[in-house]
């Protein structure tokens, strides 16, 4: 079993959860990180979880809570939450929205949700529901023509989103193109795709 990261900062991503390709703004008003910081770990309090780690690429206080005044990131707006149920590791995340403070505050609503479920006496769902959410090992990634995994050749991380990972795609097929002087490679540049295919396939898209 893997254990909960040691730091909230960067973003430590569930290797096991696809990544959404396009964010979205949020229904509800983007509320301060603050705000939806504190109603997140009360939420895991009330419902009796331990060694919370709320893991983004927000800047933290000495404290290690988030600073309020960074609701838009030029990174990863996801978050990712880790902590103790019941002696057991967990991790629920989310990169739906384009604002970190929203997606904390889809985490808070999703963790009450669950609370509601507990306090509505059905105790033995909430156990199947969150029988999913524990925390796994390392997942494995699909190899490329050359027996590496995809990332690995992009030059990218597994847990990039689709943005950052285009990036890099985009970046080493005009560096390898065979019409490129200098730096034109056919055998590079097959490989470069492949690895782009595969991550799509990855991700169903």
């Amino acid at each position: 079993m893997t254990a909960i990261p040691t730091s909230a900062f960067p973003l430590a991503w569930p290797q096991r959860q696809l990544r959404t390709k396009s964010p979205a703004r949020s229904r509800f008003k983007d509320p301060s990180i603050a705000v939806a910081t504190k109603k997140l770990k009360d939420e895991l309090d009330r419902m009796r979880c331990t060694h919370v780690v709320i893991s983004s690429n927000l800047r933290l206080k000495p404290n290690g809570d988030p600073y309020s005044d960074q609701r838009l990131l030029a990174t990863d707006c996801g978050v990712a939450l880790y902590f103790l149920r019941q002696g057991t590791p967990m991790v629920i995340a989310a990169d739906q929205y384009d604002r970190p403070g929203c997606n904390l505050q889809a985490l808070a609503y999703t963790v009450e949700a669950m609370r509601g479920i507990e306090r509505w006496g059905c105790t033995e769902m909430l156990n199947q529901m969150f029988t999913g959410f524990k925390l796994l090992g390392p997942a494995t990634y699909p190899a490329t023509t050359n027996g590496r995994p995809w990332h690995e050749v992009l030059g990218c991380e597994p847990t990039d989103n689709a943005f950052a990972v285009k990036e890099c795609y985009r970046n080493l097929v005009t560096k390898y193109h065979p019409d490129k002087p200098g730096t034109g490679d056919a055998a590079k540049f097959h490989e470069v795709q492949v690895a782009w295919e595969t991550f799509k396939a990855s991700t169903n898209g």
